[in-house]
């Protein structure tokens, strides 16, 4: 960014939200976004103000790319069970499974 003069050191890692705000007060048209924020891993209050901030200081030039991750240690790392997280994901994932059981039985 122009005018920011400091390095930081690659083992820094940055909040995505904070990082994303300061990008969108120096710059003008450039869309901003998250890769993958993986939302179980939140308090999902926190993160909607986070996400609605970010839109409203950046014009609407925010896009928001989610999941739900896949990597049992992510979890446990900030303390989230890995059940509760992935319970909706595998109760859709079976439901697919038994739709395609249910086509090639021809039911």
């Amino acid at each position: 960014m122009a005018g920011c003069h400091s390095r930081l050191p690659r083992s820094i890692f940055l909040d995505p939200f904070a990082t994303l705000t300061f990008a969108a007060a120096h710059t003008k048209t450039v869309r901003l976004g998250t890769g993958i924020c993986l939302v179980p891993e939140h308090n999902p209050v926190v993160l909607a103000k986070q996400v609605a901030s970010l839109d409203k200081l950046s014009g609407g030039r925010f896009d928001f790319g989610v999941g739900i991750g896949w990597l049992t240690e992510e979890f446990a790392a900030v303390g989230v069970p890995w059940e509760a997280a992935r319970g909706a994901h595998a109760r859709i994932s079976q439901g697919d499974e038994a739709a395609v059981d249910r086509r090639r039985a021809g039911i």
